[in-house]
Formats: structure tokens, sequence, C-alpha cells
């Protein structure tokens, strides 16, 4: 049961960390010229880099998991 617990909170911060980089590397796009509205391009920002964050981390989790051989 330990391990399990472990093994989530591993991938929480793994993902939280994917989704953070890709934050940090989108900001200096011009979104404001993307978009008319201030609010909207901020919106955009949030959610495009948890899309990417959140794919770029289940990728290498679940290589990580193919390498070790471990399937939970």
């Amino acid at each position: 049961m330990l391990v399990y617990g472990l093994s989530a909170l591993i991938k929480l911060v793994v993902q939280l960390g994917f989704v953070w980089l890709a934050f940090w590397s989108l900001k200096d796009i011009p979104w404001n010229k993307l978009t008319s509205h201030f609010q909207k391009a901020k919106i955009l920002h949030i959610l495009l880099a948890i899309v990417i964050g959140y794919t770029t981390s289940n990728f290498f989790i679940g290589l990580f998991n193919l390498i070790i051989g471990y399937r939970p």
C-alpha cells in the first residue's frame, strides 16, 4: 500500500514539474498578438501549458515504467 502511495506522489510531483516547465517555456510567446483579449490569451497560455506538461509527463513516466518493468 505504501508503494502505491509513493508512486502516486512521485507521479504528481513529476506532472506538476512538467506543467511548470511548459508554462515557463511558453511565457516568451506574445499571446496578446494572437488574440484581441488579454484574459483569453492568459487562459490559452495556462491551458496549453497544462496540456503540454501532462502529455510529456505521461510519456516520460510510461517510458520509465517500461524501462524498469513496473506496471501498477
